[in-house]
């Protein structure tokens, strides 16, 4: 989004951000972008880039943590199969509820930023959805 310009707005979904040097953004990201995190790489190295590259956005910004998440409870997998919890492929929270909430403020953020329709999922925690740590910045 730094680079081109038709990028209007950005999702990262439990993105690993400890690889990307700082150097990789070679300048402020004017786009909104909102970060979806699992509590698994919420901490630690790649809390503290993710920290970095947020805090350095100049547009609307977004950060969530869905407690009981891990990183494939993004993906379809902990649907597919009842071991995943036991291969750890997938945090405590129940499969469908994890892939609700992300649904949810996935299509809030597109819906706001694309389409530019009012959006209350997005101006803070709700609670309907006590299980997300909520953090947002506006320009």
């Amino acid at each position: 989004c730094s680079l081109d310009p038709r990028c209007t707005a950005g999702l990262g979904m439990d993105a690993w951000v400890v690889p990307i040097p700082a150097s990789v953004v070679p300048g402020p990201i004017a786009q909104p972008i909102m970060f979806m995190r699992s509590e698994v790489w919420a901490t630690d190295k790649n809390k503290a880039r993710l920290d970095v590259l947020y805090n350095g956005l100049t547009g609307s910004a977004y950060r969530l943590t869905i407690q009981g998440t891990g990183h494939y409870d993004f993906t379809l997998l902990p649907l597919l199969t009842p071991l995943a919890p036991y291969l750890k492929l997938k945090g405590p929270l129940e499969g469908n509820r994890a892939i609700q909430i992300a649904t949810d403020y996935m299509l809030a953020f597109f819906g706001k930023h694309l389409t530019g329709l009012p959006e209350p999922l997005l101006d803070g925690p709700v609670p309907a959805y006590p299980e997300v740590i909520f953090d947002s910045r506006r320009p």
